[in-house]
């Protein structure tokens, strides 16, 4: 590691059949350091962000929605965000209609298959 740049050099190999990277090219590139198990992922347009830090919006039993807090950790390559306090496996968070949002309002909640996807993704 570079103490001056914070940077380290790395080399590596990969197939380019279709010659979309031409030589002499340099690329940024974020390597997991860890990984954890049962991490909460949510999309990253999920989020808001006020005041006090950021948010989601959650349904609850009730079905109404609800502001929940949470401590957000790193942001993963496909659009997804890491959610390391503030939400349970169990919570629905609202992605689409967040501008119609506010807390305490019913909403007509619709599961989109995440939780299956984002099993999928996790296992490649």
């Amino acid at each position: 590691m570079d103490r001056e740049t914070g940077t380290v050099q790395v080399r590596a190999v990969f197939a380019n059949a279709d010659l979309f990277i031409t030589p002499g090219q340099f690329a940024k590139v974020r390597l997991p350091l860890y990984t954890k198990a049962d991490t909460l992922l949510v999309p990253e347009i999920a989020l808001g962000t006020d005041q006090r830090g950021r948010y989601l919006m959650v349904v609850d039993k009730e079905s109404k929605a609800q502001y929940r807090p949470v401590t957000v950790g790193q942001v993963m390559l496909d659009g997804t965000v890491v959610i390391e306090e503030g939400l349970t496996k169990d919570d629905m968070v609202i992605v689409n209609g967040l501008q119609r949002a506010r807390p305490g309002l019913p909403v007509a909640a619709e599961q989109q298959g995440a939780a299956e996807k984002a099993k999928q993704e996790f296992r490649k």
